[in-house]
């Protein structure tokens, strides 16, 4: 993407609005390069605006704000941005999206996140784990930049890598993501 399109169209030779252009558009095509449906364009422009705009931003020497903030507001916005790539069409995305942060009212219980719902303790379990791993800052925390701090990381990345795959083989229906193709 970089060789036969980004620097084409000038990369970041050019001014910096068309930088940000550049960098959008190649993300847009990249969309339509994974696929001719709807919901890949709109992965492409999604990631492609934030890559355009976090590029902005580091322009202008703007900090990203503080780790504990920034770790998960990333993650939020890349998940959104992967809920596009996975989704059969953009109705079944908006539906996805929709669902994952909304409120429903089920059967007459009580409000709830839909996402909450038929987690059983494994899956709790992991979510925990890669919660940890995935959103500690480690540079701030001195412990974690120990050998044993990265033996005990390690440790829980092992165990969400075999919970992880023990799940997926107890499954019985994994489609491989790029079966459309």
């Amino acid at each position: 993407m970089r060789e036969y399109l980004y620097i084409p169209l000038g990369g970041n030779r050019l001014s910096a609005a068309r930088t940000y252009l550049n960098l959008w558009l190649v993300f847009l095509i990249s969309g339509f390069w994974h696929g001719a449906s709807w919901n890949f364009v709109a992965w492409g422009a999604y990631h492609g605006l934030f890559l355009s705009l976090d590029k902005w931003r580091r322009d202008r020497g703007w900090s990203a704000g503080p780790a504990w903030l920034a770790i998960p507001l990333n993650f939020i916005l890349v998940t959104i941005g992967w809920v596009f790539f996975r989704a059969d069409s953009l109705a079944h995305a908006t539906h996805y999206l929709r669902m994952m942060f909304a409120r429903t009212l089920l059967e007459g219980q009580a409000w709830v996140n839909a996402w909450t719902l038929n987690l059983d303790a494994r899956a709790h379990a992991v979510f925990c784990i890669a919660l940890i791993l995935c959103f500690r800052p480690e540079r701030k925390i001195a412990a974690l930049g120990s050998p044993i701090g990265r033996f005990l990381c390690f440790l829980a990345s092992l165990l969400l890598f075999i919970l992880s795959a023990a799940s997926l083989a107890n499954s019985n229906f994994n489609p491989f993501i790029y079966f459309r193709f």
